[in-house]
């Protein structure tokens, strides 16, 4: 019995997640979830830091790569300039503008206290992180 509520408390957790991030409000949720620093699943000595201040800090094996990199947030209702990509309803997206001015963007595939994965959407290919702080 109680494994069934553990269980049906963590199913409810994700569709609420999953409802949020694809709701009108989550561009809101995502913008909040996504501060702090993320761990790269696929290479443990990469970490991309998400500041509350709209920057993003890589670093790689601690040691700092890039630090004046800004993010945002956007949605086909709020699109960034820049992104000439379709948008696919619903979706939550993420721009990351570098320092050579080249802009960076991906789909939010998931995004929760613990888990970012993030799909590249001009070359392919899927970033997973997990979240250290």
């Amino acid at each position: 019995m109680r494994l069934a509520v553990i269980a049906a408390a963590l199913l409810f957790v994700a569709l609420t997640g999953y409802y949020f991030l694809y709701s009108a409000d989550g561009s809101v949720i995502a913008r909040v979830q996504i501060i702090g620093t993320w761990q790269s699943t696929d290479d443990p000595k990469f970490t991309r830091e998400f500041k509350s201040d709209g920057k993003v800090i890589d670093a790689y094996d601690g040691a700092v790569k890039e630090s004046a990199l800004s993010w945002t947030i956007f949605t086909s209702s709020m699109p960034v300039d820049g992104f000439s990509g379709e948008f696919e309803e619903g979706a939550v997206y993420l721009s990351i503008a570098t320092l050579r001015k080249d802009e960076l963007h991906f789909k939010i595939e998931q995004i929760d206290a613990n888990n970012l994965v993030l799909i590249y959407l001009d070359r392919g290919g899927t970033l997973s992180f997990t979240k250290l702080r």
